[in-house]
């Protein structure tokens, strides 16, 4: 998208030794073109030339800004998840297991799409924009997937959910393969939420509203007129890949953030990237169900200082306060999607695993959970007919796994053959529950 406003970001990443590629210990770039046969130039990013200007500028044309991206975007993608999950994610090999290796190639080829493998590669086609392209992209020219933040991140997602949870990706169910697509769309749209310019222009564009599919700013009385494409332009925390969507005529981005809330879509959709994204639009549901009501006391000094709250005039005090809880509460979402994914039961599973999961593994980290955000997702779920499995209620405490397997208890025997009077055997089948 150009220097379009909140399209140019720096990431900080951490500093490694680099071979000309970029090479690193985790993270390799080969940049191969398989429709051209040819291998490009790699960019050397420990030349002072480069290093001291803090990397490349940005560039559509040049092959090295792309090898310089890809790395980054990868680079962060993977410290994030480890951090959320608490450890260094490796690929399981007969007999041993090594942390895991991204190696990517961001002109792998001809192809309207971007492909991954379990193995850690990632394939970034490039084409050309189709005839009903919008947005800023024109009809005919050259789109490279790997310049999609959401792409690449996307790619990422796949490969690090295969390798913190390989049989999840074995197994070839529709929810299963429905929840590897939520979670790989997931991490990128609550990625978006990190990039406060973006954050703080929706926010004064939507007047703190930030869950708008629509940025309208048309209610401005006896404003200047305003050109078309500022009248209702997309939501860009909302959508997912929205250069990539442009270039082949998808408004709103190749999928979104916000779906349909009702429970027979669920039993009707078979294609797992639909499937997911009602999934994707639940947690999006709590996250903005939370927002509202942590930042519903600053709306009320607001509004209570004589301030309105309609169009685009959020103060700037308002406005960075709004853009920190919202990142606040996107960051802790995030972090618990990906533990969950260490609760969920192994093999086959339907998507109600993946709330009972959250529920456990938020409960882990914060017992009481002041935010509500346990209840937002249960009903958030509920509203879009995931229901849990083997769940006798519907609420907290009966959606956390249980501690122990009740009936394994039952075939349990204890032998307490030198307790002659018997009390200490009373009180263990008494408290076997503990």
């Amino acid at each position: 998208l150009g220097r379009a406003r909140g399209n140019i970001r720096t990431i900080n990443v951490r500093y490694e030794k680099l071979a000309p590629g970029p090479i690193g210990e985790r993270i390799a770039v080969v940049d191969y073109d398989g429709s051209r046969d040819c291998f490009y130039d790699p960019v050397d990013l420990d030349d002072p030339l480069i290093a001291i200007n803090g990397g490349l500028d940005p560039s559509e044309s040049d092959p090295h800004f792309h090898q310089q991206m890809v790395y980054a975007v990868a680079s962060e993608t993977l410290r994030r998840i480890e951090v959320a999950v608490g450890r260094t994610l490796h690929r399981r090999s007969p007999g041993h297991a090594v942390p895991l290796r991204l190696i990517l190639y961001p002109h792998a080829g001809a192809l309207m799409n971007a492909h991954h493998s379990i193995d850690g590669k990632m394939m970034f086609g490039y084409f050309r924009a189709l005839d009903g392209a919008s947005g800023r992209t024109v009809p005919g020219q050259t789109i490279f997937t790997c310049l999609s933040h959401d792409v690449v991140v996307h790619e990422a997602s796949h490969v690090l959910v295969s390798a913190l949870r390989p049989d999840l990706t074995a197994d070839c169910s529709l929810d299963n393969a429905a929840l590897v697509e939520a979670m790989s769309d997931l991490t990128p749209l609550l990625f978006h939420f990190n990039n406060r310019e973006v954050v703080l222009d929706t926010i004064q564009r939507t007047a703190g509203v930030i869950y708008r599919s629509k940025m309208d700013e048309s209610d401005h009385q006896g404003a200047a007129p305003r050109i078309v494409a500022e009248l209702a332009s997309n939501n860009p925390l909302l959508a997912m890949s929205q250069d990539f969507g442009d270039a082949v005529g998808l408004a709103g981005g190749v999928r979104s953030a916000l779906a349909t809330t009702d429970p027979a879509a669920l039993e009707r959709e078979t294609n797992p990237h639909a499937r997911g994204a009602i999934m994707v639009a639940a947690v999006f549901d709590a996250l903005f169900s939370i927002y509202q009501r942590r930042t519903i006391d600053l709306f009320r000094i607001y509004r209570a200082g004589g301030g309105q709250s309609q169009g685009n005039d959020v103060p700037e005090p308002l406005a960075n306060r709004l853009c920190d809880e919202v990142e606040r509460i996107a960051n802790r979402v995030f972090n618990m999607c990906w533990r969950a994914l260490d609760y969920c039961p192994g093999g086959q599973l339907v998507l109600g695993d993946f709330l009972r999961a959250f529920i456990t593994a938020d409960y882990e980290y914060i017992r009481d959970d002041p935010w509500g955000l346990r209840d937002a997702m249960m009903q958030a779920f509920r509203l879009r007919g995931i229901k849990p499995a083997n769940a006798p209620f519907f609420s907290e405490d009966t959606l956390r796994w249980p501690l122990v397997d009740e009936t394994r208890l039952k075939s349990a025997t204890l032998e307490l053959s030198n307790d002659s009077s018997g009390a200490l055997r009373a009180f263990v089948e008494g408290n076997a529950r503990l």
